[in-house]
């Protein structure tokens, strides 16, 4: 059975890290120090899938703000992809949350029609729709990159989602970093 735990011994920091340097595209990336100082003062869950023998399935990094987790990061192992382990942490994430909360989650823009990954960025939202998050409807420029806003548990509204972020960065680059487009 596959459990999410934090992050909490130097060998299971390694994995994570080299998970998330080689998932996600390096413009995308936060910087691994904030993320644990942000871990270490309480703002930030950087979390691992594993099982019972504490084999390494994936992470699932959030930040809450209020009653809206923004799920920022969720990564499977290459070897362990197509097998329901991206749905069985969602599901997790799902059920521990609070009746009140609600899961966000930003995903690349797949209404451009010149994206080279396009299909890649379809087939991610459709995973996502199909682990019943709904689209919210509009888009979000996140260090000049387009993204669509999903959800779980309720509709996220712009200033809900952006208060999440401004524990991340402060206001002042929250602002700089992150535009409504509607």
């Amino acid at each position: 059975m596959i459990t999410l735990k934090k992050i909490e011994t130097k060998d299971e920091e390694k994995k994570a890290l080299k998970l998330y340097k080689t998932a996600f595209p390096k413009e995308e990336q936060k910087p691994w120090k904030l993320l644990l100082k942000k871990q270490k003062e309480g703002l930030y869950n950087l979390s691992i899938a594993v099982d019972e023998e504490n084999n390494f399935y994936g992470l699932a990094f959030t930040i809450k703000n209020n009653n809206v987790i923004l799920l920022d990061f969720l990564a499977i192992q290459p070897e362990f992809r197509g097998q329901g382990i991206g749905s069985k942490i969602l599901k997790l994430l799902q059920e521990n949350k609070n009746k009140e909360e609600k899961i966000v989650i930003e995903i690349e823009d797949t209404t451009s029609a010149t994206a080279m990954n396009l299909l890649e960025r379809i087939k991610r939202k459709d995973f996502y729709i199909k682990n019943n998050m709904v689209d919210n409807k509009y888009k979000i420029s996140l260090f000049n990159c387009p993204f669509e806003i999903l959800s779980f548990g309720g509709s996220v509204s712009f200033e809900e989602y952006f208060k999440v972020l401004e524990l991340l960065y402060g206001n002042k680059k929250a602002s700089k970093y992150v535009k409504f487009l509607g």
